[in-house]
């Protein structure tokens, strides 16, 4: 089922996107960012109670917001780009932007998910830290992993462009975007 999450995800952010390498991108962060985060499952495992399924759901959430997160970042660092930044200042202000609302939306996920524990029902205890966990992994890797990657790859994240794809603005610094 996560396979055909991740392939349905890959499809959409291709159209929206228009190139192959910044529709990976989100998905590959997630994916790296969720292999992680099943490793802390397994290690919540050994304090907790946690159910067989455990894994499957924190795959699940973990994928949901990690490709989310991600896009958030590269959206805004594609911005940047589009409007003349050189890469690494933009992935700097993609951070500073949009790195912000992720660590918000993460924070808050979070604290849903330890609400849990208000319940005093001791089979979520297992649940609900494996999911809390796997979703900071993936606010780290949105906000830490993602923009290096993207510095790196510098003009390159948005290479190979699909036949849709829209021509950025072009940036004339006397007249702005």
């Amino acid at each position: 089922s996560e396979g055909i999450g991740i392939l349905v995800a890959l499809f959409i952010l291709l159209l929206a996107f228009g190139s192959l390498i910044g529709a990976i991108l989100p998905v590959l962060s997630a994916v790296i960012s969720l292999a992680i985060g099943q490793q802390v499952v397994l290690l919540t495992a050994n304090v907790f109670n946690v159910a067989e399924f455990a894994p499957q759901l924190a795959a699940m959430i973990g994928l949901a917001v990690g490709i989310d997160y991600a896009l958030f970042v590269i959206n805004r660092h594609k911005q940047a780009m589009d409007s003349g930044s050189e890469p690494r200042d933009a992935a700097a202000e993609a951070v500073r932007t949009a790195g912000r609302a992720v660590v918000f939306a993460a924070v808050t996920v979070v604290i849903a998910l330890l609400g849990l524990f208000v319940l005093g029902i001791e089979f979520f205890y297992g649940l609900s830290i494996a999911a809390a966990a796997t979703v900071l992994i993936m606010m780290i890797g949105a906000t830490i992993l993602l923009p290096a990657v993207l510095s790196l790859l510098g003009h390159k994240a948005f290479a190979i462009k699909m036949p849709w794809a829209r021509k950025p603005k072009t940036y004339d610094p006397e007249r702005g975007p």
